[in-house]
């Protein structure tokens, strides 16, 4: 089945369609955005110790095992700095589950690594919210990552692998601090420097937020899908004989 328009969800995911012969004569990108207050107070509370948190399926293809790698090395380096992970979500792949597992004890990080589970989204967004970093470690190509914009919306720093939409999303350095994906020694680097420097930290968390502001709030995204809309109807009416008859 051709169609005519088709609309992403990322500049990301057109392209790589298109690389598999995928186009449509109209081709459109609409994000998904953010349907909560944004929380530019930066400057706020957070949990102690610092918390990198991070929210997602248990399973190979988000990249945990650079995470806990990333933590064995930070430990290894810098004994005395404070700090937890969280990974909060559902495990579906046990051996995967057993593989973490047995990685989290070979890294020395068991006491520094909890499992939460599945959280809600109000759990999810308190959480983000509490965090020193939200960390994004896919490696698959992730189309679009609610966790990335939802996390930078909650006004807590993002560390994020370089992999899927996000260099479409975030300036490097500037709006989130973004390492290669299947590098646990630049991850550790990163989370270091979020332990080290909290006023960096703030600094691309303010930035983060004023992104959101800019292009992901949910009024941005109605408008420009409330114009994709309208130029399907438009194209769909020029196309279309008239059938009005007149006397």
């Amino acid at each position: 089945m051709e169609f005519r328009h088709v609309a992403y969800v990322s500049s990301f995911l057109r392209d790589r369609e298109a690389e598999r012969g995928h186009t449509a004569p109209h081709r459109y990108v609409i994000s998904r955005g953010i349907d909560f207050p944004l929380a530019p107070d930066v400057d706020r509370l957070r949990a102690q110790p610092p918390t990198f948190f991070l929210a997602c399926r248990i399973d190979e293809s988000k990249g945990l095992h650079n995470v806990v790698t990333a933590a064995g090395l930070l430990r290894r380096k810098r004994p005395e700095l404070a700090w937890k992970i969280e990974f909060a979500g559902a495990s579906f792949i046990p051996t995967y589950r057993d593989r973490l597992e047995a990685l989290i004890d070979s890294e020395g990080v068991r006491d520094r690594v909890s499992f939460p589970g599945q959280l809600t989204r109000p759990e999810v967004t308190a959480r983000m919210k509490s965090a020193a970093a939200f960390i994004f470690s896919s490696v698959y190509g992730e189309p679009f990552s609610s966790t990335i914009i939802e996390s930078m919306a909650c006004g807590t720093p993002l560390i994020g692998a370089d992999d899927g939409s996000i260099l479409e999303v975030v300036e490097p350095g500037v709006s989130a601090l973004v390492y290669p994906r299947n590098e646990p020694a630049a991850l550790a680097a990163l989370m270091e420097r979020v332990l080290d420097d909290p006023a960096h930290a703030q600094r691309v968390a303010a930035a983060g937020v004023e992104t959101i502001r800019a292009r992901y709030t949910i009024d941005r995204i109605l408008d420009l899908t409330e114009g994709t809309f309208a130029a399907v109807l438009a194209d769909h009416a020029a196309r279309t004989p008239s059938t009005l008859v007149t006397a």
